[in-house]
């Protein structure tokens, strides 16, 4: 009996082991929010849409054909000439509106001056007239077509009407202006068939 119980305080004494606690879980270090990506610059409007644009030029034309009118005797009769024996400048001044990506509608006035190879006493302002016609542009080039409507033409008041053909190349040197070249080929049709063919120069600003 007293075996037992000494068996039974020695038992009694023993400090059972605990179990060690499990590793709390290793925490990934938290990596810096990268900073947020700078929009990129809207791009340049590279439609025409909507925009305005004005322009001036001056041509020579190289060559004048003049059909015959009246009798077709003297100075009615069929002709041409060029800036050898006449010289002409082919001024213009107009402007126009972009309706579609690719067409504009513009209205330019056109002045011919006659320097050489009139009539003494003659007037030099030889045509007046107003072009409305439609354009067509892609990239530098443009092509277009209109009716030439000349209340003054062959130096007096006399009423003449044509269709008026131009195309060319238009560059942009910045802040909206250009400079470019085209081929006027004007064709007069009331008071006499007339052809001309003549280069030009000209500047722009586009709004």
């Amino acid at each position: 009996m007293i075996a037992l119980a000494t068996s039974v305080l020695a038992l009694s004494g023993v400090t059972w082991a605990q179990p060690a606690p499990a590793p709390s879980p290793a925490v990934a270090p938290t990596e810096a929010a990268p900073p947020p990506a700078e929009a990129s610059p809207a791009p340049e409007d590279s439609s025409h849409a909507g925009h305005f644009m004005v322009h001036l030029s001056v041509g020579v034309p190289l060559q004048t054909w003049l059909g015959s009118t009246g009798n077709g005797v003297g100075a009615a009769a069929a002709s041409h000439f060029g800036p050898d024996s006449r010289f002409v400048l082919a001024d213009q001044v107009g402007a126009g509106w972009w309706f579609h990506p690719h067409l504009r509608l513009q209205l330019t006035l056109q002045f011919n001056e006659t320097l050489s190879g009139t009539q003494p006493g003659g007037n030099a302002l030889t045509l007046f007239g107003a072009i409305p016609w439609v354009v067509y542009t892609s990239g530098i080039f443009f092509g277009g077509v209109g009716a030439l409507l000349a209340p003054r033409s062959y130096g007096v008041g006399k009423f003449d009407a044509g269709v008026y053909p131009c195309a060319g190349v238009s560059i942009p040197v910045g802040g909206g202006f250009s400079l470019g070249a085209a081929v006027q080929a004007p064709v007069m049709l009331d008071v006499r068939t007339a052809f001309s063919i003549a280069p030009a120069v000209f500047a722009a600003r586009r709004f």
